[in-house]
C-alpha cells in the first residue's frame, strides 16, 4: 500500500524492553483479539496492544496497514515486535491523554461540550478517513468507526482515529472484521436479488453518521435500536433509522439524513461531508478564533483504572 507521505523507519522492540515497558501497567481494555495496556517508555505513557496467540496473523495484518498511514488525525504508530518483520504480536501506539469519545460521552461525568467541538470532531475525523479513502492506494476501509475509536488529545481540540484491527482494502479478498453492529452500514448485512452488496468507502460514512447523531443525542445508539434478540437487532439496523433529534438545526438533519442512507450511493463521500462541515463552521465561529476545548477531569486516569 502507498500514499502521499513517507512515514518515519518503525521501531522493532524486543520481548525484553517491552517488559520494562510494562513494568507498571494497567489494562485499558481487553477484547476477544487482544489485551490492551497502558505502559511508559522514556518517560511518556504509551498504549501496548498485545494479541492473543491465535490471533497473531491479525497482529500481522494490522501492522501492515497502519505503518503506511501518516495523517494528523490517524493514531501514530510507534514501534511493533517481539522481532520484525515476521514476528509481530503487539503494537505500541501513541496514548490519548483525553481517552476516547467513547470515556467522555459515558464514563467522565461533569464534561461538557458544545456544538462547536461535535462539529470539529467528525470533521477531523472525516479528514482522516478521507485520507484513508482517496489519498491511500488501495484504499483503506476503516470499517469500525465508532466513539470508542476517536481518540483525544490537547483538551479535545484534536482527535484522531484509532484500532484499524477490522480495517480493510478495497483490493482485499480477505474477509474482515467488522466493528458494531449499531454503527455498521446495511449493505455489510443485506442481501439483494440474491447477492450482497458490495461495501465500500460510503460503509465509513454511515459509521461516522451515526457517530456524529450520538455526539448531537448524547445517549447511545444501541439503546435506542434494542431489540429482544439478536435476530430482531440485525433487522432493526437494516431497516431502522435513529429518532429525528428535536432542535437540530435542518442542516444537520439533511447531513445525518443523506449520511445513514440505505442506498450507499445518496450518502456523500468524506470529501464532500468535510467540506460541508467546514463550511458550516465557517458560519457559526469566527475564521481567527481558536475552538474551546473540553475540561477533562484531572484525575480520569485513576478512574478508569477503577473500571
Amino acid at each position: 500500500m502507498t500514499n502521499n507521505s513517507c512515514r518515519k523507519s518503525l521501531i522493532s522492540v524486543n520481548n525484553e524492553l517491552v517488559r520494562k515497558i510494562l513494568e507498571d501497567k494497567f489494562t485499558l481494555a481487553t477484547t476477544s483479539f487482544s489485551n490492551v495496556y497502558l505502559g511508559v517508555w522514556e518517560g511518556k505513557n504509551v498504549v501496548v496492544k498485545f494479541f492473543h496467540e491465535k490471533h497473531k496473523p491479525l497482529a500481522q495484518k494490522e501492522l501492515s496497514l497502519i505503518a503506511q498511514l501518516e495523517h494528523e488525525n490517524i493514531i501514530h504508530l510507534i514501534g511493533a515486535g517481539p522481532s520484525l518483520p515476521l514476528n509481530c504480536s503487539f503494537l505500541i501506539l501513541e496514548y490519548a491523554n483525553c481517552h476516547s469519545l467513547q470515556n467522555v460521552l459515558y464514563d467522565f461525568s461533569g464534561v461538557h461540550y458544545n456544538l462547536v467541538n461535535t462539529l470539529n470532531w467528525i470533521l477531523q475525523i472525516s479528514r482522516a478517513s478521507d485520507y484513508l479513502h482517496r489519498l491511500c492506494s488501495p484504499s483503506v476501509i476503516h470499517a469500525d468507526i465508532k466513539p470508542s475509536n476517536i481518540l483525544g488529545f490537547d483538551r479535545l481540540r484534536l482527535v484522531k482515529l484509532g484500532d484499524f484491527g477490522s480495517s480493510t482494502t478495497t483490493l482485499s479478498d480477505e474477509p474482515s472484521v467488522f466493528g458494531t453492529l449499531c454503527y455498521m452500514a446495511p449493505e455489510l448485512w443485506t442481501v439483494r436479488s440474491g447477492e450482497k452488496l458490495p461495501y465500500s468507502e460510503k460503509s465509513d460514512v454511515y459509521s461516522l453518521t451515526v457517530t456524529f447523531w450520538e455526539f448531537l443525542a448524547r445517549e447511545p445508539p444501541n439503546k435506542i435500536l434494542k431489540r429482544r434478540d439478536v435476530a430482531d437487532k440485525f433487522w432493526s439496523s437494516i431497516t431502522q433509522r435513529l429518532p429525528t433529534l428535536a432542535g437540530c438545526p435542518e442542516l444537520l438533519s439533511i447531513i445525518i439524513e443523506s449520511g445513514w442512507a440505505v442506498n450507499p450511493m445518496i450518502r456523500p463521500t468524506m470529501f464532500q461531508l468535510g467540506r460541508c462541515l467546514t463550511s458550516i463552521i465557517e458560519q457559526i465561529f469566527p475564521v481567527d478564533s481558536i475552538i474551546q476545548g473540553v475540561d477533562i477531569p484531572d484525575d480520569c486516569l485513576n478512574f478508569l483504572k477503577k473500571l
